[in-house]
């Protein structure tokens, strides 16, 4: 059934990415902020291997929320759950119909005219939405995710899950604000499509994703770890 695998992507697939990614992106950012201390505290080759590991994890991790859907698999992506609405507008009940026009209104669309859409139009008019800014691999593509996404699946597939040997100047490795902005709209679609069509709230009254405070459960752990080990000061 549509909705099932549709909750399948989402719960057990784009959920887990974005949460195994910003608590990669918290710890590792811990570790960036107290370099110096760490390193003061002769556990720099310690925590040095960790950044490795982490930023790995964490570029494997957003790559995964974009990959396209393939005839043999069910792949948990953002892709995959966009060509489940398309294929199924017509058939998806919108459990939450005045969340979903409220998420369009906030985003400038007229008032009036998404109220007179009819529930597989609206649904289509969110899949347009998203599909405007799904992010393409293709060197040289000019959408604003473009460069980003380039970066985190050029550095997956040739360094990362392969060890290709390529000119150092052929692989662009992400910045840290490329991969947020690449987290930003994953979380953005996880708000749209799951209170209307899930009844699962991700996001609070202002917008803001509201698992994000759990991710951030292990970096706080680590700066009571450092805190024990008197590398930085309570």
């Amino acid at each position: 059934m549509p909705k099932e695998l549709l909750k399948d992507i989402i719960h057990n697939g784009i959920i887990v990415d974005i949460f195994n990614a910003e608590e990669a992106f918290g710890i590792e950012d811990i570790i960036g902020i107290n370099a110096t201390l760490i390193n003061v505290a002769t556990y720099g080759q310690l925590f040095g291997a960790l950044q490795k590991f982490l930023v790995n994890s964490l570029i494997l991790t957003v790559a995964k929320l974009y990959d396209k859907p393939k005839n043999k698999y069910v792949i948990r992506s953002i892709p995959h759950a966009l060509d489940i609405l398309e294929n199924n507008a017509a058939k998806l009940d919108i459990m939450e119909r005045p969340v979903l026009n409220r998420w369009f209104i906030s985003r400038g669309y007229d008032k009036e005219s998404i109220e007179k859409l009819n529930s597989k139009n609206i649904t289509l008019k969110l899949v347009e939405y998203f599909r405007e800014r799904m992010p393409s691999a293709t060197e040289g593509a000019v959408g604003i995710l473009d460069p980003a996404f380039y970066a985190v699946k050029t550095t997956r597939d040739k360094k990362i899950s392969h060890n290709e040997k390529v000119p150092s100047e052929a692989v662009f490795d992400p910045t840290y604000q490329q991969i947020l902005d690449l987290l930003t709209l994953a979380k953005e679609f996880v708000g749209a499509v799951g209170t209307p069509y899930l009844s699962t709230v991700y996001e609070d009254d202002s917008g803001k994703y509201i698992m994000s405070s759990d991710s951030g459960r292990s970096s706080r752990c680590l700066i009571r770890v450092l805190k024990r080990l008197k590398v930085i000061q309570d």
